[in-house]
């Protein structure tokens, strides 16, 4: 079975309201999956559920899990141990075909109190995003 050892983010598929619920994923004790969703989240318990987990390892991972053992985090989440029953689809994005090209670009970010310029270096692009280096220091997020 997959290790969602790394993974941060999750949406799982609500078909009560036809609509995807935001999720964080951690660990728990014991190497648990916990799945924290917001309380406006109802899951009918012994139901299974369909869960796109975002993992920077595995990829997309689209599995039917079992949510249980919930818990009450503050006023606005919910946290469920989550147990995968079966993996329905993965999707390795570092798989993407990767078109290699050297070009000389210029990275612009863009904040409220300033807007930051420095030249970078296009690598290569595929469908999962664009690896380019620059000086640019930016912190993860």
């Amino acid at each position: 079975m997959l290790s969602f050892y790394y993974c941060k983010k999750a949406e799982i598929f609500d078909a009560a309201n036809d609509r995807m619920v935001p999720a964080a994923v951690s660990t728990g004790a014991m190497d648990s999956l916990l799945i924290t969703v917001s309380r406006d989240y109802v899951h009918k318990s012994g139901d299974p559920v369909e869960i796109l987990f975002y993992d920077p390892i595995q990829g997309l991972a689209t599995c039917r899990c079992m949510l249980t053992s919930p818990l009450n985090v503050d006023r606005q989440n919910r946290s469920f141990r989550c147990q995968v029953l079966e993996i329905i689809s993965r999707n390795q994005r570092r798989q993407d075909i990767k078109i290699s090209l050297t070009s000389k670009v210029t990275v612009t970010l863009e904040r409220p109190d300033r807007t930051l310029e420095a030249p970078a270096t296009l690598q290569n692009i595929s469908a999962g995003g664009v690896f380019l280096v620059s000086d640019l220091e930016l912190k993860p997020g």
